[in-house]
């Protein structure tokens, strides 16, 4: 709305940020969070990282995945729910519906279950890069720091184009038009009906089948234009010209 009124000529976009030396030092650490998954291949398994909350898809995605899970049969890929929230009850009574095995919160996950709810994690990253996909499937998202770290850990994304993402693929694609046309970043419709729910499922089933042990070489270029290096002297520059006007004013 503001770019279509004079205001637009008063307003600085800038970008959020996100600290690539601090996500660096993350994805090296070989923590507890990795121990817990010390007993499966993680290779062999979705990753999704959110809060479990209504606005992020996480029950439709669970209803995608039941799908695609009946599809492939013995094939199909582990689930990894990374977070917690208000409506993780309800993710796990739908699982017991389906009768998808899950396991909650275990300090060692067996290797004999459909789905693994770790709750909230302070480094999600070293798990994230060590799977074969990653998921987000949100009705809307901001600049989301978990698909930027998605994105460092080289590891293919569907993810759904409500806003904030369709941000981080224009700018993406601007320069590095190669990893959007190997499919490492794809954008789906959001989950609003059953139709979309089976593209979902159709997706899941091809990246499963040809992403095997993939990954995207030097992603850290990728989001260099959302690091806090080349942001924060914007933000510095934009506050000092505010405060420079005040004091004029």
């Amino acid at each position: 709305y503001v770019k279509k009124t004079f205001l637009c000529k008063k307003v600085k976009y800038i970008n959020g940020f996100i600290d690539l030396e601090k996500l660096k030092n993350d994805a090296c650490l070989n923590n507890n969070n990795l121990r817990r998954f010390s007993n499966i291949n993680l290779e062999n398994s979705i990753c999704l990282s959110s809060a479990i909350i209504n606005h992020k898809g996480i029950l439709e995605f669970l209803e995608i995945y039941n799908e695609y899970k009946t599809k492939l049969k013995n094939d199909y890929l582990r689930l990894i729910i990374i977070g917690d929230g208000p409506i993780l009850k309800e993710c796990l009574k739908y699982c017991e519906k389906k009768g998808l095995k899950y396991e909650l919160n275990s300090k060692i996950f067996n290797n004999n279950s459909d789905l693994y709810f770790t709750g909230h994690l302070e480094n999600p990253i070293s798990i994230i890069q060590k799977c074969r996909l990653f998921v987000m499937p949100s009705f809307h998202e901001g600049l989301s720091n978990q698909l930027l770290e998605a994105i460092y850990s080289g590891i293919p994304i569907i993810a759904s184009n409500c806003s904030g993402n369709t941000f981080i693929f224009s700018e993406i694609v601007k320069e590095n038009p190669n990893y959007i046309n190997s499919h490492f970043l794809k954008l789906l419709p959001t989950i609003k009906n059953q139709k979309i729910k089976s593209l979902w499922a159709k997706e899941l089933i091809f990246y499963t089948k040809n992403f095997k042990g993939i990954k995207y070489k030097n992603p850290i270029k990728l989001i260099q234009n959302f690091s806090s290096k080349v942001n924060f002297p914007k933000w510095e520059i934009l506050i000092n010209k505010i405060l420079e006007s005040e004091k004029i004013n």
